[in-house]
């Protein structure tokens, strides 16, 4: 559970490469510089942008995409920084690929549009990526069935009990596949990263997945004694090479470090409940401290105040914040970093471009109709938001756009911000360059809404016609553009 959500709601033995090695005194970052061309690109223009995803262990979004441009002969250049041994992928309405890349490589691609494949055809890493294809298409043999499917039928100990031989076979397969390839230092120390992590984040995913299917409470699961005693394998201070599944471990096992024991959670909520937000963030601190060390310690403790100072929540960051907790500079720096950055955020309270609204924070009883009766006969577009969702802030551009199209129509668009401060509520407006109606709602004023219109998370979106109907109490995101168009125009008519 993070915090933004509840409050508002890697030394390993070290390798001979002391190119990546993780230190003292962080990474040392630098870029990949990949570059290639689109085969038969001015007979098949489709797009003029290729996506690069590369998982990020520290960014709050997990995964970092960046955009490269096509000139008008097929060719394309971007540099990209990273700290440490890790894969990506490449996608593309011309071909797709999944590779290998080191600090400081450079890489050369050819985008075959007719096999619709990318292939790296020059410089650093050609034949570790070649072999790491072959090992894939190996791996995607060793099973009849997907981890996932299997997790609904299996209980915890056959499910422990085949990942077990499942990773027993996956390594004898790497044994023969590096002897038969003569795979190079850099190559397996990647794949004994990916096998690895891919079993511990199977086994730590296994609750949810089978609750999901099953379609029962994750909670309800009867899981053996010692159940995790599986994480015993995971070694806190290993942070030298990142694969997508020791990123998407370190995903949930972040997830499971603050939400276990279940007491904490409890007396967190409590907590919130009762407004004393600094004790509940001390509980996620604490569980942190007392349960991780190293390596992963400084990474949850830059995540987890990065989710504060992401939610603009400053004072709180002030008053739990102890940089002596973090024993490498380059996670202090991240953090002072993007405090920085949040002050400059929150000083520009310009919000000139949107009407905000007050109303009185006593008003709870009939408060939709409070709201709505200042917009008579007037569709209106209600956005459930809040200044630390990213989410939220993703449909932004989207509503904007949408805002843009309907000016001038006989439509309001009414954001109820909730679980976020004044300030921050104000400077997100201004930053965003938001238009439309705004309301900043209390704890309770929100709590009424959401019980009225069923809202579990959001962002949550609601249609009400110009006599006051509710029409959708789950409207169709900004994003979903011509299912909420659709929908709006037959109002407006």
């Amino acid at each position: 559970m993070k915090l933004k959500s509840t409050l508002s709601i890697f030394i390993i033995a070290f390798f001979l490469f002391p190119i990546f090695i993780f230190a003292q005194g962080g990474w040392k970052q630098n870029n990949v510089t990949i570059k290639g061309k689109v085969n038969d690109f001015q007979n098949h223009k489709k797009s003029r942008t290729i996506n690069f995803t590369f998982y990020d262990v520290i960014s709050q979004s997990e995964k970092n995409i960046y955009v490269a441009q096509i000139d008008s002969l097929g060719n394309f250049l971007i540099q990209i920084p990273i700290n440490y041994l890790q894969d990506f992928y490449l996608r593309s309405d011309y071909g797709d690929g999944h590779f290998v890349c080191l600090v400081g490589d450079e890489l050369i691609l050819n985008i075959n549009y007719k096999t619709k494949t990318a292939n790296l055809v020059g410089a650093n890493r050609v034949k570790d990526n070649n072999d790491f294809k072959n090992f894939l298409i190996g791996l995607n043999g060793i099973d009849d069935k997907s981890t996932y499917e299997l997790a609904k039928f299996k209980n915890s100990s056959d499910f422990l009990l085949y990942c077990k031989n499942r990773s027993k076979k996956i390594n004898l397969y790497f044994d023969t596949f590096k002897k038969q390839f003569k795979t190079s230092k850099i190559f397996n120390q990647f794949i004994k990263d990916y096998i690895k992590y891919e079993s511990l984040n199977t086994l730590l995913v296994y609750p949810s997945w089978h609750a999901l299917q099953n379609k029962i409470n994750k909670d309800s699961l009867k899981l053996i004694d010692n159940y995790y005693a599986f994480l015993e394998e995971y070694n806190m201070g290993d942070g030298t090479s990142f694969s997508t599944m020791h990123v998407q471990f370190l995903n949930n096992y972040y997830n499971y470090v603050t939400q276990h024991p279940k007491e904490a959670v409890i007396k967190v909520n409590n907590y919130i409940s009762k407004g004393d937000i600094i004790l509940a963030a001390n509980v996620w601190k604490n569980l942190i401290l007392q349960k991780t060390s190293g390596f992963t310690r400084n990474l949850f403790l830059t995540r987890f105040y990065q989710d504060i100072i992401e939610g603009k929540q400053l004072r709180l960051f002030d008053a739990i914040y102890d940089s002596t907790d973090l024993t490498d500079s380059y996670f202090t720096s991240i953090i002072d970093r993007n405090y920085k950055l949040a002050q400059d955020f929150l000083a520009n309270q310009n919000t000139n471009g949107a009407n905000l609204k007050k109303i009185n924070s006593e008003i709870v009883k009939d408060l939709l109709d409070t709201i709505t009766t200042k917009y008579a006969n007037k569709v209106i577009y209600i956005d459930f938001w809040a200044t630390w969702c990213s989410p939220c802030l993703a449909e932004i551009p989207n509503s904007k756009l949408l805002q843009q199209e309907y000016k001038d129509k006989d439509i309001v668009f009414l954001f109820l911000a909730n679980r976020s401060s004044e300030d921050a509520w104000k400077a997100t407006i201004a930053n965003k360059e938001l238009t439309g109606e705004h309301i900043l709602l209390t704890n309770d004023q929100y709590n009424i809404l959401a019980a009225k219109f069923n809202i579990t998370g959001i962002p949550h979106y609601v249609l009400i016609d110009k006599q006051g109907n509710i029409i959708s109490k789950n409207a169709p995101r900004p994003s979903q553009k011509n299912q909420i168009k659709l929908e709006i125009n037959r109002l407006l008519k």
